[in-house]
């Protein structure tokens, strides 16, 4: 080999050990922040067992000083029909609610074998949705880390949930040993945010979900333009099955209108087994960004999935997101329109499989045309795998970037399995991304950083 060819190569692996130092090795264990808390068996619940009033709140005014107090099952019921007549006007006042002792909402559900439809020993859909498309929550509501045990919802309507249609705060609520049938954009805290929205220190756990269509373990679906969405602090621990086309799934949040003004999900962990047999894929923290009109609009940090996932053909799998898809033509233009996602100090511990002709990335799946995506500080342990012998792409950051879309990767590493099946015709493997689409524009792609 000649002087030159040998000076060429000196340069260019100068020039990759500039752009890509070697990080230092990470354990799952060392990543701060980013193991949730243990599962444990229910506690027994704390009931009310003084003299309850039956057909109203058990005290309080509503003002942020004297929330309505909310203590048994009865007054449940009754906060949930006084929301859906009417009585907390999204143009009025915010009025203030306080969970003061655990529900119980089906005792039965202490013999409930998990996964199995317990209709034969559940009452039947006892609490009302909180909230309707027509009369919506818009309030505070502070669950003062109370439980609502044994929840149960059996049917196939859209927007189904705890609270159904609403904005405002829900905090320090914890849902547990709950089991839901469902219809499309449902979830088991709410299902459609009509306006602001903050869900803080919240939990499900020992949950079950059969959907019928999109679904979130804690937020269904944001459906205001202009409205700001933030998630802090809360956890899904359980199982979410979806069985009909377009059934995307997230572990925390499913998806939102374009144009909101910004999304915040920050210290959320899922723990669970999410399935969509059909279209449409599923991720463990938030299913697909769309357009914001803040710019970074998007923001997902210190988020953990572990579990599995899995989805039908075609579709994305992400530990922590499914789709960027953050670019947006204005309708009736040729105007094209764009904002940033951030996801940052993230894991993903879980497996994930991809099915035919899908897509699996530890961190995120696709990032879509003309979309921006930056993946910084971030790690996969998890085993990435394929359930088909078909074409699918799998990759330990970030599967798929398509034409025209931009991705920065800083400071990010895989440490977990890539299997991959050597039957299949088509297959695209990475440590790090599986592939850019061809296309023009090509993708604006800068690693740096990374193992």
């Amino acid at each position: 080999m000649n002087a030159k060819k040998w000076l060429s190569m000196v340069l260019i692996l100068s020039f990759v050990l500039v752009l890509c130092p070697m990080l230092t090795p990470v354990h799952a264990e060392e990543v701060s922040g980013a193991t949730p808390a243990a599962d444990s068996a229910p506690n027994t619940p704390n009931e009310f067992t003084g003299e309850a009033v039956t057909d109203g709140f058990q005290g309080g005014d509503g003002t942020a000083e004297n929330p309505y107090q909310i203590a048994t099952l009865a007054q449940l019921q009754y906060f949930a029909n006084y929301v859906n007549e009417g009585n907390t006007p999204a143009d009025g006042a915010m009025q203030h609610f306080a969970l003061t002792h655990d529900i119980v909402v089906n005792e039965s559900f202490t013999q409930w074998v998990f996964g199995t439809n317990p209709s034969k020993i559940a009452t039947a859909d006892n609490v009302p949705f909180i909230g309707t498309e027509t009369a919506p929550f818009y309030g505070h509501f502070d669950g003062n880390g109370k439980t609502i045990f044994g929840y149960y919802r059996n049917t196939q309507l859209a927007n189904s949930g705890l609270f159904g249609w609403g904005k405002g705060v829900i905090e320090n609520l914890n849902m547990d040993t709950l089991y839901m049938t469902t219809g499309a954009q449902s979830s088991a805290l709410l299902s459609i945010a009509t306006g602001d929205i903050t869900i803080r220190n919240c939990s499900v756990t020992n949950a079950f979900i059969l959907s019928k269509g999109t679904c979130g373990g804690i937020l269904g679906y944001g459906n205001a333009v202009g409205s700001t969405i933030v998630i802090d602090g809360c956890t899904y621990q359980g199982k979410i099955n979806g069985n009909l086309n377009y059934s995307g799934i997230g572990g925390i949040m499913q998806s939102y209108i374009h144009s909101v003004k910004s999304v915040s999900i920050t210290n959320c962990h899922t723990n669970a087994d999410l399935v969509n047999s059909q279209w449409d894929g599923a991720s463990g923290i938030l299913h697909t960004a769309n357009y914001t009109t803040d710019n970074p609009g998007v923001l997902i940090s210190d988020c953990t999935f572990r579990g599995s996932i899995q989805s039908g053909c075609y579709k994305s799998v992400g530990g922590i997101l499914a789709n960027a898809n953050n670019a947006y033509r204005i309708p009736n233009t040729s105007t094209d329109v764009r904002s940033d996602i951030i996801i940052q100090n993230c894991v993903n511990y879980g497996t994930l499989y991809a099915n035919a002709q899908g897509v699996a990335g530890g961190i995120c799946a696709t990032v879509s045309g003309k979309s921006p995506l930056t993946v910084e500080n971030c790690y996969n342990f998890g085993t990435l795998s394929a359930n088909a012998s078909n074409s699918y792409t799998l990759a330990g950051i970030v599967g798929d970037a398509s034409a025209n879309s931009t991705l920065e990767m800083a400071n990010c590493a895989n440490y977990g399995d890539i299997v991959a099946k050597a039957a299949a015709p088509t297959l695209v493997a990475g440590g790090l991304i599986g592939k850019q689409q061809p296309g023009w524009p090509s993708a604006n792609i800068c690693i740096y950083n990374c193992a």
